[in-house]
């Protein structure tokens, strides 16, 4: 079984993918238009975008980062996870363990 610890910012891809299918209806809308300059317009324009709206789609649901039977699946490029041996990872994420410090870039509240 896998376990998801990163996720991409979906809110960030929504807005693209919002930006690609408004494309992909401006380019429909110009295939239907009876001038050619237009049409042709159009058909260079929709497979571009329809390309965009797919990419886009399938990037928010991919996992930056995964964790399954002691190994680490880092998902950051187009082809498949890179699996890392957990061992071999030091990291750690912000909000995960308590902190003496706090406030915005780490900056100390003056408790001691």
């Amino acid at each position: 079984m896998i376990e998801t610890w990163l996720r991409p910012n979906r809110r960030v891809l929504a807005v693209l993918l919002a930006g690609s299918l408004i494309l992909t209806g401006i380019a429909v809308w110009l295939l239907r238009a009876p001038t050619p300059l237009y049409f042709w317009y159009g058909a260079w324009l929709l497979p571009l975008a329809v390309v965009l709206s797919l990419g886009t789609f399938f990037r928010m649901f991919r996992r930056r980062l995964a964790y399954r039977s002691g190994t680490l699946l880092i998902g950051l490029g187009p082809p498949a996870s890179i699996p890392v041996p957990i061992d071999a990872v030091e990291c750690f994420f912000l909000g995960s363990s308590q902190t003496r410090l706090s406030g915005r870039w780490g900056l100390a509240t003056g408790a001691p």
